[in-house]
């Protein structure tokens, strides 16, 4: 009798703890998904500073750091609901002058586990090529 009163507390465990163990490894999933969609909109910020500030304009900079930013993101396996926002300043469109980049992504979160959604940032700054000839 005592053999069948220990495999009931064993089945009784592995009830309780395997659902525990699953929902545990969907929290890492759900925190490392959020961890690397944010380490590459901040690599995709980076690679977009840097292709605007090689443009003779402010315009033709506007649209090299969204295409950037965008390929940057798809090689990187993030997907942005509705895309990235791509946000260009510079104070002087001149050589030497700073371009600032900010890339915006809303990444959705995993529904089964009731994880919301996300929205993450990065900037980067970028010298403006000393080399090239600007359109004012």
């Amino acid at each position: 009798m005592r053999r069948d009163v220990r495999g009931a507390a064993d089945v009784a465990a592995i009830i309780v703890i395997v659902p525990l163990a699953f929902g545990a490894v969907l929290v890492f999933v759900m925190f490392g998904r959020q961890g690397v969609a944010a380490e590459g909109v901040t690599q995709a910020a980076a690679v977009a500073a840097r292709a605007a500030s090689l443009e003779r304009s402010a315009a033709a900079a506007q649209g090299a750091a969204h295409a950037a930013a965008v390929a940057t993101l798809a090689a990187a396996g993030t997907s942005c609901t509705g895309g990235p926002s791509v946000s260009v300043s510079a104070t002087t469109w001149d050589a030497g002058g700073v371009v600032d980049v900010t890339v915006t992504c809303h990444i959705s979160g995993i529904a089964s586990i009731g994880a919301a959604d996300r929205t993450v940032s990065g900037s980067a700054r970028s010298t403006i090529d000393s080399y090239r000839g600007y359109d004012r």
